[in-house]
């Protein structure tokens, strides 16, 4: 019973590909849904809820040139003060339970291999007592491209030893390997233990112990909700309609052309510098009936490229 979410990133470079899963540019909005999402799905008794999971701690909406899984250009200080703040809320107000690391690296260090972030910061700093689990393969990127690992064995000990708990979605740095590990003298048997105590306490408070198995009739009686079925189809035609009314490329070029041409028509009928008003009106009519048929507020685009 854990969900992946709520997506806390604060973004504000439109050119990252993932800022429509987030709340947006503001710190403090964020803060704010991170705090209600979290103890929304928690609930005031968590045997009842759902194990939430802010993510992407921390910095992953805001790197070079807005590329995903990139590194970091932002000062410890904002970090702390803006990136940071949405987890410090959900910790604090709402008793965040989980976290997941972000793809990113800080100051040169991968943040799934970085004590500095997920316990230095997250834990001492913020008072972070959940479990932290990593974001899908993140273990791999140790070994590329970061190469600050030669090997998933390396990787899982550098991780496991900065304060990850899980490896997300299987086994590669945290694997049997690690009793190998462990044995060599590599890895101490407390880091291990570590892990395991943070996430036996959050499936004791979850009542997982206790009861493990799903309530089907719940399941049946809140799944599939007709008015929920009702809101997806209407979520579903609001997307056709702003998809139908989005204008491509294509036809973008197209009325340029359209446009261009209309222009020159114009031109070569008045053969003078002042353009009559009538041939002014005649291009205004003509812009305006493109611009119904496209749905579109202005054509400057257009109009700069005729």
């Amino acid at each position: 019973r854990q969900a992946l979410s709520p997506v806390v990133d604060i973004t504000r470079d439109p050119r990252w590909g993932r800022i429509t899963e987030t709340y947006g540019e503001d710190a403090a909005l964020t803060s704010a849904m991170a705090s209600a999402f979290v103890k929304g799905i928690q609930g005031d008794e968590l045997k009842e809820g759902v194990l939430a999971t802010a993510k992407h701690f921390a910095g992953h909406g805001i790197t070079e040139g807005g590329l995903n899984m990139g590194r970091n250009i932002v000062s410890e200080r904002d970090m702390r003060e803006i990136h940071c703040k949405p987890f410090q809320c959900a910790i604090t107000e709402a008793g965040l339970k989980s976290v997941m690391n972000s793809y990113c690296s800080v100051n040169g260090e991968p943040v799934v291999g970085s004590k500095k972030m997920l316990t230095d910061i997250l834990r001492g700093e913020m008072g972070f007592q959940g479990f932290v689990v990593s974001d899908y393969l993140s273990l791999d990127r140790l070994v590329d491209p970061f190469a600050v690992a030669e090997n998933f064995e390396e990787a899982g000990i550098r991780a496991i030893q900065a304060g990850l708990d899980v490896e997300y979605p299987r086994s590669k740095g945290f694997s049997y390997k690690m009793k190998e590990s462990i044995e060599s003298g590599r890895l101490s048997m407390d880091i291990i233990d570590q892990a395991v105590r943070r996430v036996l306490t959050q499936k004791f408070e979850l009542g997982l112990f206790e009861n493990p198995y799903p309530d089907l009739e719940k399941l049946k009686k809140y799944l599939h909700l007709k008015s929920a079925d009702e809101l997806n189809e209407s979520a579903d035609q609001m997307k056709q309609s702003s998809d139908a009314a989005v204008v491509t490329i294509d036809e973008l070029k197209r009325i340029s052309e359209e446009v261009k041409a209309a222009v020159a028509t114009i031109a070569e009928q008045t053969k003078q510098t002042n353009i009559s008003a009538q041939s002014i009106q005649k291009a205004s009519q003509f812009i305006s009936e493109i611009a119904s048929q496209t749905n579109l507020l202005s054509l400057n685009a257009s109009i700069e490229a005729a």
